[in-house]
């Protein structure tokens, strides 16, 4: 006779259900590296830990996404019951929120004290990039790890398609990610993003080069449609891809790529396609210092009028040696996460 064992529950804390690209792929990335256990969605601001509070064998982890030191009590609130219910949740290539952006804001609390006492138990805290991993050895914490973010796994699983990119004479093929920073403090305006980008889409427009406007989600169609209606072009549609397939298949067909949204940026990178970050939060500087691009991350409130298109033809013309560069660094940052959730799975990190 057979014995069948249930595998172990894993209780993954991120910003889920919102049909977010970034944060649903960060998500069935859990799911698919953690196969040998039932890895199980708990959302920030529901009410699950009571239903998990009973459970016995089951496990926590701490999603990627900016989840540690938000100006929202409700991620270190789900986090604390995370930690009763389970005893420990190691995290998933997460990524810290620098405070200076927000400084200013009305009512903000620097929780990152709070956070580091939360992760000294860890054997290994495993963040995005640079950035969140001095924030917290400047909390103390000695045992801060790299491992990059978890959609870099895409990578793995979508493979790059080898095909000559760059202009040799014919029209650039841009992908062009717009959309809003929905209500969190940015660097500079949003005004101000939308008058770059306005001018950056009606400059490739009138040198007749192939401009493709994408949003990563639903509450960035209407910003993306009033940018193309600002740059003449409201014949055109918006190209809506909040599923990984859908994205990475539109990305495939370009020959570079400016992302406002941070994940459209890092699912771009799987692909090996030459990315400018629009820097509207330090989350993004975080990933684009861990791949060694920072030189293609660009604050959104130094964006004066031709930045953006500066550095579009700069990455153009060094579009190969960046390729090269972008595949090299996401192949060891895939491999050291992936031995880190080997570790992980084996309850070395508990």
């Amino acid at each position: 006779m057979t014995r069948s064992f249930a595998r172990p529950t894993m209780w993954y804390l991120g910003w889920l259900g919102h049909r977010n690209l970034g944060d649903e792929a960060m998500y069935a990335v859990a799911r698919k590296l953690l196969a040998s256990t039932d890895c199980k969605p708990f959302s920030v601001g529901s009410s699950q830990p009571t239903l998990f509070a009973s459970a016995l064998g089951s496990r926590g982890l701490l999603g990627g996404g900016t989840l540690i030191n938000t100006p929202s009590n409700d991620v270190i609130h789900a986090y604390r019951a995370l930690i009763r219910s389970t005893g420990s949740a190691p995290l998933f290539g997460t990524g810290v929120e620098d405070p200076a952006v927000y400084a200013k804001s009305p009512g903000w609390m620097n929780q990152l004290p709070e956070w580091a006492t939360l992760l000294a138990g860890l054997p290994e805290v495993a963040v995005r990039g640079p950035i969140s991993r001095e924030l917290l050895r400047e909390q103390g914490l000695k045992n801060v790890e790299i491992v990059g973010d978890p959609a870099l796994l895409y990578s793995r699983w979508f493979p790059a398609k080898e095909h000559t990119r760059g202009n040799n004479g014919r029209r650039l093929r841009v992908l062009l990610n717009y959309g809003a920073a929905q209500g969190v403090p940015m660097w500079g305006t949003q005004s101000l993003v939308e008058l770059a980008f306005t001018r950056l889409l009606k400059n490739l427009t009138n040198e007749h080069h192939l401009v493709t406007v994408v949003a990563i989600c639903p509450q960035d169609v209407p910003h993306c449609r009033a940018l193309l209606d600002r740059a003449g072009r409201n014949q055109d549609s918006v190209l809506l891809c909040d599923q990984v397939e859908s994205y990475l298949s539109c990305v495939r067909s370009q020959d570079v790529a400016i992302a406002f949204k941070l994940h459209a940026g890092i699912l771009a990178v799987t692909q090996h396609l030459p990315t400018i970050l629009v820097e509207y939060s330090p989350k993004c500087r975080d990933f684009a210092a861990s791949i060694g691009m920072s030189e293609y991350c660009v604050r959104s409130d130094r964006l004066d009028q031709d930045i953006l298109e500066t550095l579009l033809f700069q990455i153009v013309d060094r579009r190969h040696s960046v390729s090269v560069g972008i595949q090299s660094a996401v192949h060891d940052l895939t491999g050291k996460f992936i031995r880190y959730v080997q570790r992980l799975e084996m309850g070395q990190l508990q």
